[in-house]
């Protein structure tokens, strides 16, 4: 009876790890296809284009780099708006000093204007959508596409070109580029994190299964309206698994440019790994259970395979060893697959730690694997999340709790004066 389930969770695991080989190279194609069905549209209109970034927190190495480069656009039409929770922000400095007195430039590219959005605290809802609903009171009827960018990402001159041709070249109107996890060291948490998101990034492209990552996502103009997007967030913590569900359900799949990767550079600790991605996993349950749910099945379905393969490889089971052969075998075509995205997708200069990146994906992955499943069970019976500081619980998705903001103890401008 035991050996007749093994052998079930073995074929199960081989097969998985074949689909998801095959998965990886299926990715590479739609990218190749896509590419060159994007490179041949004739059509160069370049509809206006509202820049929406919330920034909370400055990094002196990374933030103004990612400034600048909005700026550095190889596109001819579009404003910024930035939104801050308060005015104490470093960042909304750099941009009065630095940025302000540039805007607009000469050129035909760049920036037409520069905006900034004082939102003030939240109560309602999580502290960056209440910034984005602020921010969407600044629009204006020339702007077309609405798209979203995170502070911790690099943008290279081509990004909002590429993150707006599924709509301006294709049949979308709602758009998503993918993360790309750029280890600044070569620390175990951090690697693993790169592997985890790396994993699923690569994932091939179905539009029913489509999800955004508010990182660089946009949506246009006619589907901000039909939607009611202030509506659809107001109340929520999370913003783009929550958009990339409701407008699917009003008849607007995502269209993910494949080939757009944003760098986004990482440092992690253990315990900064697991709350960085227990609530990723916590967002997805509370806003899109099916996607949690599809999450469950390849992690757990790998690590117990690959567990009770090894407990009876080592009782003797011929058959363990056949499982893991190639399982193994799988894991490596998946793996080679990746390394030729990047290749295909990724500036040479953003791949740091690269040997230490392919040990992970080419001979690690049992243990990331096993890691996943963990980040999973974690999030299982999650009531709560801190982030930017703040704690918050997901009643339901239009509605959520503040547990704790430290910011409502900050001493009043009286007191600071004292």
């Amino acid at each position: 009876m035991i050996e007749a389930v093994c052998s079930t969770i073995w074929i199960l695991w081989v097969s998985f790890t074949a689909i998801a080989a095959g998965n990886v190279w299926l990715y590479l194609w739609q990218l190749t296809t896509q590419d060159r069905k994007y490179q041949q549209s004739t059509n160069n209109d370049q509809p206006q284009v509202a820049v929406i970034t919330c920034i909370k927190g400055f990094d002196p190495e990374q933030t103004p780099v990612f400034l600048r480069s909005l700026c550095d656009q190889n596109y001819s039409k579009y404003r910024l708006i930035f939104a801050f929770e308060d005015d104490e922000e470093r960042a909304l400095e750099w941009i009065q000093t630095h940025l302000l007195n540039s805007v607009p430039r000469s050129d035909s590219s760049g920036p037409r204007s520069c905006s900034i959005v004082i939102a003030g605290f939240a109560t309602l809802q999580g502290q960056k959508v209440h910034n984005q609903l602020a921010a969407f009171e600044t629009l204006v009827a020339e702007d077309q596409i609405i798209a979203f960018a995170d502070a911790d990402i690099q943008c290279a001159p081509d990004w909002l070109a590429k993150l707006t041709s599924p709509i301006t070249k294709d049949r979308f109107q709602v758009a998503s580029g993918g993360r790309l996890p750029v280890p600044i060291d070569a620390s175990l948490p951090t690697l693993t994190a790169t592997s985890l998101l790396n994993s699923v990034v690569t994932l091939a492209s179905f539009d029913s299964l489509n999800i955004t990552w508010g990182g660089s996502m946009a949506i246009s103009r006619q589907a901000f309206e039909q939607v009611d997007l202030p509506s659809v967030l107001s109340g929520c913590l999370n913003d783009d698994v929550r958009l990339a569900v409701k407008t699917r359900q009003k008849g607007f799949p995502v269209g993910r440019r494949l080939s757009l990767m944003v760098a986004s550079p990482i440092r992690l600790n253990w315990p900064g790994f697991w709350e960085f991605s227990t609530r990723q996993y916590y967002q997805i349950k509370k806003y899109s259970p099916f996607t949690f749910l599809l999450g469950i099945y390849p992690t757990f379905l790998y690590t117990l395979g690959f567990l009770s393969a090894c407990v009876a490889l080592a009782l003797g089971n011929n058959n363990a060893l056949i499982a893991l052969l190639l399982v193994a075998g799988f894991d490596q075509l998946r793996a080679f697959g990746r390394s030729r995205i990047f290749a295909a997708c990724v500036d040479p200069q953003n791949v740091k730690f690269k040997w230490r990146m392919i040990i992970m994906q080419h001979a690690l992955t049992p243990f990331w694997m096993a890691v996943h499943a963990c980040i999973i069970i974690k999030a299982i019976p999650q009531r709560s999340i801190t982030w930017g500081g703040i704690t918050y619980q997901v009643i339901r998705q239009n509605r959520i709790r503040i547990l704790n903001d430290p910011r409502q103890h900050r001493p009043s401008d009286d007191q600071r004066a004292a």
